[in-house]
C-alpha cells in the first residue's frame, strides 16, 4: 500500500558577504548571482560595503571661492607644470579660457588670484601639451582657428609655420600630431624643437596614413611607439633615430567609432571608448570591458566626453541613456580591483588632471572651478546613492517561493526596494541593524538600496526564502 506524500516546505539563506562588483561582465541582468550585475550610482563598492562614492567641490582659497570676474567664467582648464629656474621653486599654475574668450591663470601654490593672460582673444577652447623646451617649462596651446602658441610663463607667443593640430603628444622629443585639414596626415616637428616645422629630410615633416581606419583623432606616446586613434582603427609607428627609420602598422579597425578624447593612457594599458563599448588596449591587442554598460551606450552620441586616469582609477565624462533619458555621468573604474561604478548629478563640463605638486584633478561644473574629491556630495549637498541588483531565482526555479525576511545593516537611513516579478514594494529603514518581516511570493526578485546620507555604510544584507517542493508518489 503506497503512502500519500505531502508538499514540502524548503528553507533557504541567501548572504550577500559584500556589494563588490567585479566589472560587471554580464549584458543580461538575469542571473543567479544577482550582485554581479548591479548598478551603482554614486555607490563606491571597493571595499564591499555601499559608501559614498566621487564628489565635487568648490575651488576656495581661504573659505572664499575663486572666480574670473563678475560674469566672467571658466569654460576649458588646463594645466600648466611649470619650474621656476630662477626662483628654484615650482610655480604650477592653471590656465581657463573664459566664456569671454580670453585666457586667465592661476598659480596653485599659496594665494592668488585669476590673472589676464594677454590681451589676445580667441574663437574657440585650444588643447594643450606640457613640454620643456630649451631647460624652459613651457604650455603648448593649439588653436582651431588662431593655430599654435608656445606660452613661457607670461608670454604668449604664436608658431607661424604650425600646421592646424587637433591632438599631439611627445615622443623621441618631437611633437607629434593629428591635424585639422584632410584628417590622414601624421605631422612631426623638428626634433628637440616644436616651433620648427619646415618639411625636409632632418627637420619636419609627416606621414600619410589613407586607408579605410578613417581620419586621425588622437596621438599618443606609448610603449615606445606612437599611436594614432582614428575614427575606426589603430595604427602604431616606430618614431626613434632618423625619419628613413619610422616605420607604421596598422593594428585595428572596425572597433566602433572611436571617441578621440576617451583614449586614456591608465597605467600599463590604455582605456578608451567607442560607440560599441569600452576598449581596454595593451599595444598590440584591444580587448572589450564591462560589457554590461553597453546597452547605456549604444545610440548615444559621445563626441564631448572624456577620459583622465588619477590614483589607479579611470574618470570617463560621458553621456548615458538611462531609463529612457541621456544623461552626463561620470564612470569610475578601478583598474586593479575592476570595480565600475556611475557618479551622476556632478554636472562636469570639463576635467583635467594636475600631476604636479598638487596632485588633483580640477574641473569645471556650471561654471565654477572645482576639485574632485570622495565625499559623495556636490558643493556639500549629498547626492543621491542608489545600488540595484540584477534579477535572480536564486536557483530556484519555482512559482511557490517567498520572501520572508532581510536582514540589512547601515549606519544612515535608507529606503529598500523589492521588486518580485512586476510588483515593487519599498521600506524606509532607519539607521542600525534591520530585520524587516516579509511575506512576498515570487519567482523572480531584484533588490535595490536608495540613500540620500553623506557618508553612507551599508552592508551585509541577508535574505530568507522558503518554497514548497511538491513530492511525488
Amino acid at each position: 500500500m503506497s503512502k500519500l506524500k505531502l508538499p514540502s516546505v524548503i528553507k533557504k539563506k541567501v548572504s550577500l558577504s559584500s556589494f563588490l562588483t567585479k566589472g560587471n561582465n554580464s549584458n543580461d541582468e538575469t542571473v543567479s548571482d544577482f550582485s554581479s550585475v548591479a548598478f551603482l550610482t554614486n555607490f563606491d563598492c571597493g571595499d564591499g560595503t555601499l559608501k559614498q562614492g566621487v564628489g565635487i567641490s568648490g575651488y576656495k582659497i581661504d573659505g572664499k571661492e575663486i572666480i574670473i570676474n563678475d560674469g566672467v567664467y571658466p569654460i576649458k582648464v588646463f594645466y600648466y607644470k611649470r619650474y621656476d629656474n630662477s626662483l628654484k621653486i615650482y610655480q604650477d599654475r592653471l590656465v581657463v579660457f573664459a566664456s569671454d574668450n580670453r585666457l586667465y591663470y592661476i598659480t596653485l601654490k599659496g594665494k592668488d588670484v585669476f590673472h589676464l593672460l594677454s590681451g589676445l582673444t580667441f574663437k574657440n577652447p585650444p588643447i594643450s601639451i606640457n613640454y620643456n623646451f630649451s631647460g624652459e617649462d613651457v604650455l603648448i596651446l593649439s588653436f582651431k582657428d588662431e593655430g599654435l602658441y608656445i606660452l613661457n610663463d607670461l608670454s604668449l607667443k604664436k608658431v607661424d609655420s604650425a600646421p592646424k593640430i587637433t591632438s599631439m603628444c611627445i615622443h623621441s622629443e618631437r611633437l607629434f600630431a593629428t591635424t585639422e585639414e584632410e584628417g590622414s596626415s601624421l605631422w612631426f616637428s623638428d626634433d628637440f624643437n616644436p616651433t620648427n616645422w619646415s618639411v625636409s629630410l632632418d627637420e619636419a615633416g609627416f606621414i600619410e596614413l589613407p586607408d579605410e581606419r578613417g581620419k586621425l583623432l588622437k596621438v599618443i606616446s606609448f610603449l615606445d611607439y606612437v599611436y594614432v586613434f582614428r575614427s575606426y582603427g589603430i595604427s602604431r609607428i616606430y618614431a626613434f633615430g632618423d625619419q628613413s627609420d619610422f616605420t607604421v602598422d596598422n593594428l585595428y579597425n572596425n572597433l566602433g567609432k572611436i571617441y578621440a578624447n576617451t583614449v586614456t593612457e591608465c597605467g600599463g594599458y590604455v582605456i578608451f571608448l567607442t560607440s560599441s563599448g569600452l576598449y581596454r588596449f595593451n599595444g598590440i591587442d584591444a580587448v572589450k570591458i564591462l560589457p554590461y554598460y553597453d546597452k547605456y551606450i549604444n545610440g548615444v552620441e559621445n563626441e564631448d566626453a572624456k577620459g583622465i586616469f588619477y590614483n589607479g582609477k579611470l574618470y570617463l565624462s560621458l553621456k548615458m541613456n538611462l531609463n529612457g533619458r541621456v544623461e552626463k555621468v561620470l564612470l569610475v573604474y578601478d583598474i586593479e580591483s575592476k570595480v565600475p561604478y556611475i557618479a551622476k548629478g556632478l554636472k562636469i563640463d570639463d576635467l583635467e588632471l594636475v600631476s604636479g605638486e598638487d596632485y588633483n584633478v580640477y574641473l569645471l561644473s556650471s561654471g565654477k572651478l572645482s576639485i574632485l574629491n570622495n565625499e559623495g556630495t556636490r558643493f556639500d549637498r549629498p547626492l543621491k546613492k542608489s545600488w540595484e541588483s540584477g534579477k535572480s531565482d536564486f536557483g530556484l526555479d519555482t512559482n511557490n517561493k517567498y520572501l520572508d525576511k532581510v536582514y540589512l545593516k547601515s549606519n544612515c537611513d535608507i529606503a529598500f526596494y523589492v521588486t518580485a516579478d512586476n510588483n515593487t514594494y519599498i521600506y524606509n529603514l532607519n539607521a542600525g541593524e534591520n530585520q524587516l518581516k516579509l511575506r512576498i511570493k515570487g519567482n523572480t526578485f531584484k533588490f535595490k538600496i536608495v540613500s540620500y546620507a553623506k557618508t553612507p555604510k551599508i552592508y551585509k544584507p541577508t535574505f530568507f526564502f522558503t518554497y514548497i517542493k511538491e513530492n511525488l508518489w
